[in-house]
């Protein structure tokens, strides 16, 4: 048998050799680390999250042991974020039984969760025992669960289920689903590649680049929603994978035609579609972008699919970078407009605290008619669309922050773009209004989305 500290040795080994030379997504993007409970709290890189969920359809409950392993890049306490309350108040690190601690930020805009036990540099593991307390019904008709994501509440992304990273970071997500009593049969829909191991047992693995707010998860037993499957061609030659359902099956021949028109749109405009596969939940109401799949409405049914490129595919590292996707997908609902001239509205969308994890409404609005300003700077050379696909051929699956989209725009232009960016970005000049809620993101609450289920 191996020696469990020439295991851990080597692991260093590794750790060193592979990080020597980059920078990781922790470096780029985390926000700055502070002090809490006199003791420093510190971001850290996740490698690779197991998440073992079991649904007990006897008990109606729910059962998660979370297996995480990261990298601590300094000394400190490891922050995660978990909205569900922890079994006992207490995780593993390292096999080592320790408390968790719940506080604000150094802004105090958001909430988190750290192991309180001070890490050494290198690679360690985090192990979590927690129920889900959302988004299951248990009926007579079986199981209905998913993880419904929002990007305008706070902590509203994988951290409402499961123990996750901040927005910043990529790692490998698997789950491994159980469905205990139960014998009926289950359809499961997700953007990861599924691996039905028995009747109610399934392995799911998603991509490397997912990061909290990728991941589409749903579950409901058979013959719930009528479903359409068929294939897409990509221009990339690939074949895609398309499944839709609905609430009811009137709809599914709106949302196969929907689809394919705003896909092969997306393709002409910025490139192949980016995603192994497209899922659309045509729900009927909400609006949430996934990557490479939504929950939405036939009228958002464009917004949503825009995000498969902007938010899930090329992917805001933070609150503040929040803006770019939806200000990108409004300009176009609003039909690609072109500023008359390039005198943007005042706002600050991206200049709120480093610790915000949301997005700034006045995207929708303001965001779009910012828009409208680069796709008349950039008209000569071939518009707004014309960098966009820039940005998808060299920022795809990868994150992004405000300064880098604005270092890629001046590139793109040829010159500096600091007077619009401080106008409508970075808050230097009169403060913006609070905005009305978009038509394609509505805030619903937990019973509104329960009935989505």
């Amino acid at each position: 048998m191996f020696n469990s500290k020439i295991i851990f040795l080597a692991l260093i080994f590794i750790y060193s050799t592979i990080s020597f030379g980059r920078a990781s997504n922790l470096q780029k993007y985390a926000p700055k680390k502070f002090f809490c409970e006199n003791s420093l709290c510190n971001y850290v890189d996740f490698q690779k999250a197991t998440y073992n969920i079991t649904y007990d359809l006897l008990k109606r409950s729910s059962y998660v042991e979370s297996t995480i392993e990261f990298i601590s890049e300094g000394e400190g306490m490891p922050i995660f974020d978990l909205v569900p309350s922890i079994k006992n108040g207490k995780v593993k690190v390292d096999g080592k039984e320790v408390d968790v601690l719940t506080f604000k930020d150094a802004d105090g805009v958001s909430t988190l969760r750290a192991a309180k036990i001070l890490l050494s540099e290198g690679p360690h593991e985090l192990k979590i025992i927690h129920e889900i307390d959302r988004g299951f019904i248990v009926d007579e008709k079986g199981l209905r669960a998913a993880f419904w994501m929002t990007d305008l509440s706070d902590r509203g992304y994988l951290e409402r289920y499961l123990p996750t990273n901040l927005e910043f970071d990529q790692y490998q997500i698997n789950i491994n689903l159980e469905l205990k009593n139960y014998t009926g049969k289950q359809d499961v829909f997700t953007n990861g590649n599924v691996q039905q191991i028995s009747n109610n047992k399934w392995k799911i693995t998603y991509p490397k680049f997912y990061t909290c707010s990728s991941l589409f998860f749903h579950t409901v037993p058979k013959n719930t929603y009528p479903i359409s499957k068929f294939e897409f061609s990509s221009i990339s030659g690939k074949i895609i994978p398309v499944t839709i359902y609905v609430k009811k099956e009137s709809q599914l021949e709106a949302f196969k035609r929907e689809t394919i028109k705003v896909v092969k749109e997306y393709e002409r405009d910025f490139g192949p579609w980016p995603h192994e596969r497209i899922i659309i939940y045509g729900a009927g109401s909400g609006g949430m972008e996934y990557s490479g799949a939504t929950m939405t409405s036939l009228r958002a049914l464009g917004h949503e699919l825009n995000h498969s490129y902007f938010a899930r595919g090329i992917m805001p590292s933070n609150g503040n970078t929040g803006w770019i996707d939806e200000a990108i997908a409004s300009w176009r609902d609003d039909g690609s407009k072109m500023a008359r001239r390039a005198s943007p509205p005042s706002s600050g969308l991206g200049a709120h605290s480093q610790y915000r994890r949301t997005t700034d409404y006045g995207a929708y609005s303001k965001g779009a008619r910012f828009m409208e300003v680069l796709n008349l700077l950039f008209k000569n050379k071939g518009g707004l669309k014309s960098f966009l696909a820039s940005l998808v051929e060299t920022k795809m699956y990868q994150s992004i922050n405000v300064m880098e989209f604005k270092k890629l725009a001046e590139d793109f232009h040829g010159n500096n773009l600091d007077t619009i960016f401080n106008k409508t970005i970075f808050g230097k000049g009169p403060r913006w209004v609070s905005e009305k809620e978009n038509p394609y993101h509505p805030i619903l609450t937990q019973k509104q989305l329960d009935k989505l289920l």
